[in-house]
C-alpha cells in the first residue's frame, strides 16, 4: 500500500508524531479514525522509509526518528 503526504490521514497522523516523538497506532486511530489494517500497515511503510524505528512488541510504541516534517518529507522524497 502506497501513502501520500497529500492524503489529510496522512498528514494527521505523522502531526501526532511529531507532536509525541512516537508513532501509537492507538492514537493514529483516534486521530484518523482508520482500521486496523491501514494502522499496521501504515506503520511499515514508516519503518521501510526509515522514519520509525522498528517495533519491538506489539504493543510498544515506535521511536521517530525524525524531528520535523520536512525531514520526513526529504527522506520520502528521496525513495521515490
Amino acid at each position: 500500500m502506497k501513502y501520500d503526504l497529500n492524503d489529510p490521514a496522512v498528514q494527521k497522523a505523522i502531526e501526532i508524531a511529531l507532536e509525541t516523538g512516537k508513532y501509537s497506532a492507538v492514537a493514529t486511530q483516534i486521530a484518523t479514525g482508520k482500521d486496523r489494517e491501514w494502522l499496521i500497515n501504515f506503520a511499515d511503510w514508516l519503518e521501510k522509509n526509515d522514519i520509525i524505528s522498528p517495533s519491538k512488541s506489539d504493543n510498544s510504541f515506535r521511536r521517530l526518528k525524525c524531528k520535523t516534517y520536512e525531514e520526513i518529507e526529504a527522506k520520502l522524497n528521496n525513495r521515490k
